[in-house]
């Protein structure tokens, strides 16, 4: 299965189709604003969601190690970091 994203990057769920929990009701999202952090790490694929959806999806995590909650790659978006100007 092509992938649009890789194991470390940084992505924002926009919305959540796997599993049961929405994008802003699950725990990564409350790790991420308890931690004031605008990003996930990808940290792997889930396959067992992919073969029940028929797209790829991803385990997102706060921290760059496994765990996290899945979302579908239809639910993420590349996280930029902005630039400040001096």
């Amino acid at each position: 299965m092509e992938r649009k994203y890789k194991i470390g990057e940084k992505i924002t769920p926009i919305n959540k189709t796997p599993r049961i929990r929405q994008h802003d009701n699950c725990g990564t999202y409350y790790q991420r604003l308890e931690m004031n952090q605008d990003f996930l790490y990808v940290v792997g694929f889930d396959e067992e969601e992919e073969q029940r959806l028929g797209v790829p999806c991803y385990w997102c995590n706060v921290y760059p190690v496994l765990g996290g909650d899945s979302f579908a790659e239809k639910d993420l978006i590349l996280y930029v970091e902005e630039q400040k100007v001096v």
